[in-house]
């Protein structure tokens, strides 16, 4: 057949054109036909074009990965297709394919073209006449049976390959859906471990902090005797002091220098013990972290 020119393409409103995305693992093996009815499957919901009754053309796009395969699809009816070239082609034009308007910056070229049957004269006379519309009627039933069984055919294959794509799609849903769930649950658990590092170097950036501040809080009046630590958020401090006030100013200096916001420690001042040979008593404080104060 002589190759169509875009100038023999009649660009129609009467074609339907629509974007169809497939699983590329099912269309990798199909055959033309089965591709032909897998496309005019999921066009007729919004063309309203069975596939008994329209005329199809499709090219299939690039850009969508491994896993979906995209088709640009042009359809029509078969008698819209005849209609409008036989309209075309009594204004003078010679028409032998149809495509749908081409979006803006497109062309007729950049679409599928749909071949449209070429009418022909037939000159006849008398008995000729009725012999050939005779054989005319006999093929056309012939034709009908055959149609008929095509139809069938298509229909059936239609169906089956509606189904597999309904299953594969179900599949893949399900699948996202998990890998969606595990995605979010890998969110939060790096949420949980970042925010428990982030506590962490709080909690000992305040002990660091508080070992500092009790020597210097102890001065020349009072002497360390012991840090007991009681969990992770709490310790008691023991000592000996001058005397009760150098006790007291001792408790005092540590308050000041652990004092809320600047570490998050609460200073509680324990007891004095009565004064010792020499003038001298025992002390003890007992300190604890505000994890909820600090801690995000």
């Amino acid at each position: 057949m002589k190759k169509i020119s875009p100038d023999e393409v009649l660009a129609t409103a009467a074609c339907f054109r629509q974007r169809v995305n497939l699983p590329a693992a099912q269309v990798a093996g199909l055959a033309e036909a089965e591709l032909a009815a897998a496309l005019a499957f999921e066009c007729e919901p919004f063309s309203g074009i069975p596939r008994s009754e329209g005329e199809m053309a499709w090219r299939r796009l690039g850009g969508e990965g491994d896993a979906r395969a995209a088709f640009d699809v042009v359809q029509i009816r078969r008698a819209d297709a005849e209609a409008e070239a036989a309209r075309a082609r009594r204004s003078g034009r010679r028409v032998r394919a149809v495509t749908a308007a081409p979006a803006s910056g497109e062309s007729v070229e950049d679409l599928p073209w749909i071949p449209v049957r070429q009418g022909r004269a037939l000159a006849v006379r008398g008995g000729t006449l009725l012999a050939l519309s005779a054989l005319f009627v006999l093929a056309l039933i012939a034709w009908d049976a055959t149609t008929l069984v095509s139809r069938e055919r298509a229909l059936s294959r239609s169906v089956a390959v509606g189904r597999a794509l309904q299953a594969q799609n179900d599949e893949l849903q399900r699948r996202l859906a998990s890998v969606q769930k595990e995605c979010a649950d890998l969110r939060v658990r790096r949420a949980d471990e970042a925010r428990a590092q982030q506590n962490a170097d709080v909690l000992r950036s305040a002990w660091r902090q508080m070992l500092a501040a009790v020597p210097d809080a102890c001065g020349d009046e009072s002497v360390l005797g012991g840090i007991t630590a009681r969990g992770a958020y709490s310790a008691r401090i023991t000592g000996v002091a001058l005397s009760a006030d150098a006790a007291a100013r001792t408790f005092a200096r540590l308050a000041e220098a652990l004092k809320p916001p600047k570490s998050g420690w609460r200073v509680t001042p324990g007891p004095i013990g009565a004064a010792a040979s020499g003038g001298t008593v025992e002390f003890a404080c007992d300190l604890e972290f505000d994890s909820e104060g600090q801690f995000k």
